[in-house]
């Protein structure tokens, strides 16, 4: 593989994340990498969020729909529920 087909990794940066003490000691304690674990989330986060917006958009006109359905008519279930 020639150095111009090489995939270049993003560059990172440098966040502060706050967590209590008694979370970091277990996390620790059981040999994990806070950093490491909090990196991972937050990278996971982040490949989430396109695609919710993707299928919010896409089905925006059905949930609409729904929605003013159930104003209107109310819920199949009203007559049953005792709250």
């Amino acid at each position: 593989m020639s150095a111009s087909t090489k995939h270049k990794p993003d560059p990172q940066k440098t966040i502060t994340v706050t967590l209590d003490a008694a979370a970091l000691g277990r996390l620790e304690a059981a040999g994990q990498n806070p950093q490491r674990l909090a990196a991972r989330a937050l990278r996971l986060a982040a490949t989430r969020l396109e695609p919710a917006k993707s299928w919010e958009a896409e089905n925006l006109d059905a949930i609409e729909r729904y929605n003013a359905r159930i104003e209107q008519s109310g819920l199949l279930n009203d007559r049953l529920r005792r709250f």
